[in-house]
């Protein structure tokens, strides 16, 4: 693509040679050569969106949502998608998000999710207080080590 472009800007072979030549759609060569395609880097087109949010904005929303999971407190989809529009509207930040619904779209959720890897919204389910309590290091440990002596023993008996 890059090459097509460059050979039609310097005037060296028309538009639909040029095309034809490097098996190019020709609406797609002009679109390059006029520079239509703001988003094109590189002969590669973004299809993504975007962003709505800023960066620091995203970033502290990725550090309240993992927050919010070690807490053992899980956040759903939909309260992410209107957290998300009222952190746009406290920062007077201009987005496409959806004033009748109150929330962001599934499409920047999904971009989010993307962008942010560390980040894995399910489901959550209650955790009660005894099981988060003892669901530490030490039991954890203990319980394996318990668990392998019985082993143990087992093979040893038979």
């Amino acid at each position: 693509m890059r090459s097509a472009v460059e050979t039609v800007r310097k005037n060296q072979m028309g538009l639909n040679q040029a095309a034809k030549q490097f098996c190019v759609p020709n609406a797609t060569l002009q679109c390059h050569v006029k520079q239509l395609n703001k988003r094109s880097q590189d002969g590669k087109r973004q299809l993504v969106r975007s962003q709505d949010m800023t960066d620091e904005i995203e970033n502290d929303l990725v550090s309240h949502i993992l927050q919010m999971e070690s807490r053992f407190y899980g956040l759903t989809h939909s309260s992410v998608l209107r957290l998300v529009y009222q952190i746009a509207v406290r920062n007077n930040v201009k987005t496409r998000f959806s004033d009748d619904k109150q929330a962001a779209g599934k499409e920047w959720l999904n971009g989010f999710l993307k962008r942010h890897p560390e980040i894995a919204l399910r489901i959550p389910e209650a955790t009660s207080l005894a099981r988060a309590a003892g669901f530490n290091r030490q039991r954890v440990t203990q319980f394996y080590i318990r668990t392998l002596l019985q082993m143990k023993n087992c093979r040893q008996v038979a």
